[in-house]
C-alpha cells in the first residue's frame, strides 16, 4: 500500500491493483479501515465519463456514491480528487473517532446576515460532501462559506476575528461548547467546516 502521510494525514494508505481489467480501481484506507475506493467510469447515459468515489458504509451495508443535482454519479477529472472526495467525507467521521468531540449547542445569537442574503453573487456549489450536503463557496468571497442540506440552507462558516480565527455559525448563532456555552473557533476553512458538520450530525439547532 502505498502511504498518504503526506497528502491526507497520519494513518491512511493507498491500495492499487495493476491489472488490466482492475480500471484503475483505488481502495482508500483509514487506520485499517476502508473508507471508500474510486473507478474509473466511462461514458454512458449518466453522462460524460470520469472518476467517480463509492464510500464504504460497513459490513453488510450497500456502499454509496456521491451524486450530482440530477443524482447521477458525480465525477471527477482525475483519480485523485476522486480521492480527495472520499478523504473529506471520512473526516468528521474519522473525528469523532479519534478526538473527544463536546456535547454542541447554540450559542449567542451574532445578528450576521446569512451569506446567501448579502448580494454576493451566485455561488460555486460542490455536491462531493454526499448526506444531502451542498458546500457553497463564493470566489471573490473567501472568508465565507455555507451548507445547504436538502434544499435549505443548514449554516455557514467565515472569518470570526483579526486573527483569522473562523466560526460555524447555525441560524445566525455561534456553534459552542454545551457545557459552558463558549463558542468553538477553527484555525482554518477545513475545520470550520468540520465542526458544522458535527453539529448539524448532533442536530443542533433542530431540538
Amino acid at each position: 500500500m502505498d502511504d498518504l502521510t503526506i497528502t491526507f494525514g497520519e494513518g491512511w494508505r493507498l491500495a492499487t491493483w495493476s491489472a488490466p481489467d482492475a480500471h484503475g480501481v483505488q481502495l482508500l484506507v483509514g487506520d485499517g479501515i476502508p473508507s471508500g475506493w474510486t473507478a474509473l467510469l466511462p461514458e454512458g447515459p449518466w453522462g460524460l465519463g470520469g472518476w467517480i468515489a463509492v464510500e464504504h458504509q460497513g459490513d453488510g451495508q450497500p456502499d454509496r456514491h456521491p451524486a450530482d443535482s440530477f443524482g447521477r454519479p458525480q465525477r471527477s477529472p482525475t483519480p485523485d480528487l476522486a480521492l480527495d472526495v472520499l478523504h473529506r467525507a471520512a473526516v468528521p467521521a474519522a473525528l469523532a473517532d479519534e478526538v473527544p468531540v463536546p456535547d454542541l449547542a447554540l450559542g449567542r445569537a451574532t445578528g450576521w446576515t446569512p451569506p446567501t442574503d448579502r448580494g454576493l453573487g451566485d455561488p460555486r456549489r460542490d455536491y462531493a460532501l454526499g448526506d444531502g450536503l451542498v458546500h457553497l463557496t463564493w470566489p471573490g468571497n473567501p472568508g465565507i462559506q455555507a451548507l445547504e442540506q436538502r434544499g435549505h440552507q443548514a449554516g455557514w462558516t467565515e472569518v470570526y476575528d483579526d486573527e483569522g480565527n473562523w466560526a460555524a455559525l447555525i441560524a445566525g448563532r455561534l456553534v459552542a461548547d454545551a457545557a459552558d456555552n463558549e463558542p468553538l473557533l477553527a484555525d482554518n476553512p477545513a475545520e470550520a467546516l468540520t465542526l458544522l458538520r458535527l453539529a448539524l450530525a448532533q442536530n443542533v439547532g433542530t431540538q
